[in-house]
């Protein structure tokens, strides 16, 4: 039986656990043919995380948001990649529970007990991992179905304009002197308000059940379907002065198809084909059946259209070449802004004796050319030491530090306010509603230092130290010149 802990033995056991929980997702169908960097995802940063947790219960730390914070954001991120590679809440879950199958197998081959602590730690940060992770996923997913459920309603939108617009055609060709209705006519019109009938129907049944709309798969007669399309988009076209041809087909042809959705489809293509078309011009339909199973259908309209060749000329190599160098153009000026604006910042500071003279000197151009190079050259030290396997993890990083190196200064401003307004003999009613603001503005900013974790508290307190030592021997500039009084 082994004695040692096990965030010790689960640092040194990483490489096989990855594998072997990797070898349990391709087992699973939904894992069976996604690719190894997908399937692993953030695993390797959930397991250092993990190990970071055990360590941290060893130490005697027993706060359950500090062990588990550090592991939220990367069961977050997991949630929804999860999510974008097609993956149900179940099979999300699975992952958690193949993961600590593959640790009680490996803890089992060598005779390993963790203690009832650590039992404790490991099964609070899964469990927390996959309680996170479904959360996420199901924001994600929610505002998805959301963002679907807005484009429904611009296509409902255009379904019931379409038939509207038929039937106030036709009527306003009824209107005119001597016009009377004709079999057609009422053919059209009842048709159009047939159209609204059913589009209205479709979407009271969906509000009921606040779902999409099942396909409702029939026998269509295709030949019949785009002849009544010809006739809706018809008496649109006489107002343009378009004609519209029909081609006539080889015989009767069949589909099994949504019969609404079709039609949907077909007058949405032959309504644009007549928008788009010059006046006076034409537009054809056609539908063939060249293969068995397989039916086309055919909309040519008079509007032009592109060039030849002009879509080989708008995507050349050349073209690709020219985009590609204005978007690194692009990003090194944005580069270089963001540089000047923060050397202006050190020049700032340097004539007011706090940043070393250098800082002030200016080309011929008035640029703060040295302090650039100097805050470049810092940039790419602390991107290096704060290097993560991620981009965003290092953002992560640099993010949380920023937030200490800058909520400090400014919890200690605010402390100075009270007596800064009993010195200006503030009124108290103000005195006390500033107070307030001031003491719920301090609580915010501590617990976000508390919430960027104990890495980013860690170098904030490092780089303010640093900070506090420079101020030790420049702190003399500032200091009152006049001799002190004798005692």
């Amino acid at each position: 039986m082994t004695t040692e802990r096990l965030s010790a033995f689960i640092d040194g056991q990483r490489p096989e656990l990855l594998e072997r929980w990797i070898a349990k997702l391709r087992q699973s169908a939904t894992g069976e043919k996604l690719p190894r960097e997908d399937l692993e995802d953030r695993f390797r940063s959930y397991l250092q995380k993990l190990v970071e947790a055990l360590k941290a219960a060893e130490r005697g730390e027993t706060g359950k948001e500090g062990l588990l914070a550090p592991v939220r954001s990367i069961a977050a991120e997991h949630g929804g990649q999860r999510l974008e590679l097609g993956y149900d809440i179940a099979a999300l879950v699975r992952d958690y529970a193949f993961l600590r199958e593959v640790l009680d197998e490996s803890l089992a081959a060598v005779d390993f007990e963790p203690t009832a602590k650590e039992q404790s730690v490991l099964a609070a940060v899964l469990m927390d991992g996959v309680a996170t992770a479904v959360h996420a996923y199901t924001l994600e997913r929610d505002a998805k179905v959301r963002a679907a459920a807005a484009k429904h309603v611009g296509f409902l939108v255009h379904e019931l304009r379409q038939p509207l617009q038929t039937l106030r055609l036709r009527l306003d060709i009824l209107a005119r002197p001597g016009r009377t209705a004709s079999p057609e006519d009422v053919v059209a019109i009842h048709r159009s308000v047939q159209a609204l009938s059913e589009t209205i129907e479709d979407a009271l049944f969906e509000s009921r059940f606040k779902g999409l709309q099942e396909l409702q798969l029939e026998e269509v007669d295709v030949t019949m379907l785009i002849r009544d399309v010809t006739e809706d988009v018809r008496y649109v076209a006489e107002a343009k002065g378009i004609v519209v041809h029909l081609e006539s087909t080889e015989g009767p042809i069949a589909l099994e198809a949504d019969r609404r959705l079709l039609r949907s489809a077909l007058s949405n293509l032959a309504y644009n084909a007549v928008k788009f078309s010059p006046d006076g011009s034409s537009v054809r339909l056609k539908a063939s059946a060249p293969e068995t199973g397989k039916v086309v259908f055919e909309v040519q309209d008079s509007c032009g259209g592109l060039p030849e060749g002009a879509v080989e000329k708008m995507f050349s190599p050349f073209v690709g070449s020219v985009i590609m160098g204005l978007a690194v153009m692009a990003c090194l000026g944005s580069l270089l802004g963001w540089q000047f604006t923060i050397a202006m910042t050190g020049k700032s500071a340097a004539d007011q004796r706090m940043f070393p003279s250098f800082f002030t000197r200016l080309n011929r151009m008035g640029a703060p050319v040295i302090g650039m190079v100097v805050m470049g050259v810092f940039q790419s030290i602390l991107a290096l030491t704060t290097i993560s396997p991620s981009l965003s993890e290092q953002f992560g990083v640099l993010v949380s530090l920023a937030v200490v190196t800058n909520v400090i200064p400014y919890i200690v401003s605010l402390s100075a306010l009270p007596l800064m307004m009993r010195r200006a003999g503030v009124e108290q009613r103000k005195y006390r509603m500033n107070v307030a603001i001031a003491v719920v503005a301090m609580l915010y900013s501590t617990y976000a230092i508390y919430a960027s974790g104990k890495d980013a508290v860690m170098g904030g307190t490092i780089v303010m130290a640093i900070g506090f030592i420079i101020w030790g021997f420049i702190a003399h500039r500032f200091a009152s010149t006049r001799p002190a009084a004798p005692a």
